[in-house]
Parts: structure tokens; C-alpha cells; sequence
């Protein structure tokens, strides 16, 4: 089934410069007193056609004063059993600083499933479940919460590869998540609820990338805070190929 992207790209490119036009306008900067700024960088190792090692890390902090920050890395795996079919499990580790509250230390080890369907001429979107068992250690309290995450996700090449085996060069990442939780929960995770990403994506080669993200999500930002509190999110991101096998380039697509 053939799809035509010049349907599609017309009103993506839309929603982007809308976007960003609005997070500068005075309506949008009322609003962007939540604004963060996440940078990360993601390395993906294929060690064969059925399994991948890949680990990510970063820091994300609030550029209006600064009062906020996290840094992380989270070592993963991915096993891939069957086409268009997925398992990952992994384990994060999250630091953060927060003027108002104490210092946490936080400990996430997570399993996932991910499949693509429908899959389309040029065009496929992605299902990603994952479970989050959020080990939460502060001064003198150690708590445990447990999440469930459900993403949607697909690409949108704005400029096609010149060959089947390389990498689409300019794509739109777009993705929605929703989260709840699956048992118990802590007030001071104020866990986010909903997550609308849109971005830029430029591949460098096939061993680089490069994405650009503006994220909107709804959270809060304190025990007190209602979840309705909408935050932003400009996120930075580098990923890194280490491996250049021949069936990683087949796959058509950057990993996520």
C-alpha cells in the first residue's frame, strides 16, 4: 500500500513552526515558566542481527533558575525474535537535585515490548509498552512505585535515502506516551501523565544522528501541584552506531 508523504509533510512541518512560534509568543512564554532543557546522549551496539546493547544518559534541568536537576544513564538490551516484533529490559539510574526537596537517588530497572503495525509504504508506527519498578531513595526514606508507560510513535522521512541501505538523511520523530500507575506510587516522583514529541532528526552518516525535540507534557511540579500543570521541554539528543553491520543498515530506520 503506497503512501504519499507530500500529503503528510505539509501539515507536520506546520505543527512545528506552530509550535515554536507560539512558545515565543506572549501567550506561550506565560506558560514556559516550566520549561526544561534535556540533553542526551544514546549509543547503540547490534552484537548480532537478534540482539542489541544500547545505553543512554543526559541531564535535564529548568533554565529559569536553575532549582532542578537530574542526570541519568540507563544501560539496556534489546532482543529481536521476530520481524516487527521487539523485547527490551533495562536498568536506570536517576540523580536529582531539587531546591525545595531533598536530594533523591532513584533506581529503575524496566521490561518492554515493542511492535510496528501498520506497517505502510514508507511509513510504519511503533507500539512501545513498558513496566518501571521505581526504587526511590531520599533522606531516610526508601520507596518503591510502580509504572506502566504505553508510547506511539512513527517517522516521517522529509528527505529520502539515494539507497536501500542507508539511513533516511531529514526526519520527523513524532511519538504520544501515556503513564499510570500499576501499584504503588510516591507523591514526590511527580510522574508525568501524558507526553506529546514532535521533532527534527538529520543524520550526520550512518553512524550519527542528530534530533532536535520539542516535547509537551502534563505533570506537576510539587506535591501540591495539580497533574493538569502543563510543562515544555526542549530536548537535545546525539545517538551514536557503534556497530556498521549490514543488517543494521537493511533496517531503514533510526533506533529510537
Amino acid at each position: 500500500m503506497s503512501v504519499s508523504l507530500k500529503v503528510i509533510r505539509r501539515p507536520i512541518a506546520g505543527i512545528v513552526l506552530a509550535s515554536v512560534a507560539w512558545l515565543s509568543s506572549p501567550a506561550g512564554a506565560q506558560d514556559t515558566s516550566n520549561l526544561q532543557v534535556w540533553a542526551d546522549y544514546t549509543t547503540h551496539y547490534y552484537k548480532s542481527e537478534q540482539t542489541e546493547w544500547y545505553a543512554d544518559g543526559g541531564i535535564r534541568t529548568l533554565p529559569k533558575d536553575y532549582s532542578w536537576h537530574q542526570v541519568y544513564v540507563r544501560p539496556s538490551l534489546r532482543f529481536h525474535r521476530r520481524k516487527h516484533f521487539d523485547g527490551h529490559a533495562g536498568l536506570g539510574v536517576f540523580y536529582t537535585y531539587n531546591e525545595s526537596f531533598s536530594d533523591a537517588l532513584e533506581l529503575r530497572p524496566w521490561q518492554g515490548i515493542k511492535f510496528r503495525w501498520p506497517i505502510l509504504t514508507h511509513l510504519s508506527f511503533s507500539h512501545y509498552f513498558r513496566l518501571e519498578e521505581r526504587f526511590n531513595f531520599t533522606e531516610g526514606e526508601n520507596e518503591l512505585a510502580v509504572r506502566f508507560r504505553y508510547k506511539l510513535s512513527t517517522r516521517v522521512a522529509l528527505v529520502r535515502a539515494a539507497h536501500e541501505n542507508r539511513l533516511d538523511p531529514v526526519f520527523i520523530p513524532i511519538s504520544a506516551e501515556l503513564f499510570s500507575d500499576a501499584g504503588p506510587k510516591i507523591d514526590e516522583l511527580f510522574g508525568s501523565r501524558a507526553r506529546f514529541d514532535v521533532g527534527l532528526g538529520y543524520v550526520f552518516n550512518n553512524n550519527w544522528v542528530g534530533e532536535l525535540h520539542l516535547v509537551i507534557q502534563s505533570s506537576r511540579s510539587g506535591i501540591e501541584e495539580r497533574l493538569e500543570t502543563s510543562e515544555y521541554i526542549i530536548r537535545f539528543q546525539l545517538k551514536h552506531l557503534l556497530s556498521a553491520k549490514d543488517y543494521r543498515n537493511r533496517k531503514l530506520e533510526v533506533p529510537e
